[in-house]
């Protein structure tokens, strides 16, 4: 069945308030621009002013495969501690949240690179704080699969994606959006592919490492 291409252009489009400001975001850009070797792009999404959520987007010229190799080898050290390979993106995190009131949350993020671009949705409070780095290695134990045996490089990764049915009028997605949900893998059931290969987006199901297709969308807030 075909997959539902514009509804997840259309999603990803975001609805920015440009009269709402926080402090602090030139050196917040600034910090990510440095340690992670990029142009680093924010802006706001903000649905109160009690809260600010960010979208942030990496331009890099690197292919994903260097990239990351770039994650798995490079590690930061403080005070003889090997610290993650995120670890830089929440301390930057954390210096602008202490600058400023309104709760910090990211709503996107958007890795752009060479060859591919990774776009990473909020799917509850905190989520993708809490579990970027575990979605970066997921990316790089299924690297092999995603890119159809290194032969293809997908243009575009959309994470995650959900299936229509078990989400429908059970609680499951209320349960999500206030992170009540019993599972923490809800970043790895399903992501939307896409290759130039394939006339439809493809679903990668990281459980069974494999390529489906049906009608799956992504997560309305």
């Amino acid at each position: 069945m075909p997959l539902y291409i514009e509804s997840f252009k259309n999603y990803l489009k975001p609805e920015i308030d440009s009269n709402y400001g926080i402090n602090g975001m030139d050196i917040f850009e600034k910090s990510l621009a440095k340690y992670f070797y990029s142009d680093v792009a924010v802006t706001i999404y903000s649905s109160n002013y009690e809260e600010a959520c960010l979208n942030i987007e990496f331009q890099n010229n690197l292919t994903l495969s260097e990239v990351l190799y770039f994650l798995n080898t490079h590690k930061w050290e403080k005070d003889n501690c090997v610290l993650t390979n995120v670890n830089p993106f929440l301390k930057a995190l954390q210096a602008l949240q202490d600058l400023n009131t309104s709760s910090i949350d990211i709503e996107e993020i958007s890795i752009l690179l060479k060859d591919t671009s990774i776009i990473i949705k909020k799917i509850y409070s905190q989520s993708i704080t809490s579990q970027l780095e575990n979605i970066l290695k997921e990316i790089t134990d299924h690297h092999f699969i995603l890119t159809k045996n290194s032969k293809e490089v997908p243009f575009e990764m959309f994470i995650p994606v959900f299936e229509e049915g078990p989400l429908e009028g059970n609680g499951n997605l209320e349960n999500i959006r206030s992170g009540n949900n019993s599972s923490i893998n809800d970043y790895f059931g399903y992501w939307g592919l896409y290759y130039d290969s394939e006339t439809d987006a493809v679903i990668y199901d990281l459980e069974s490492k494999s390529m489906v297709y049906g009608d799956l969308f992504m997560l309305n807030h």
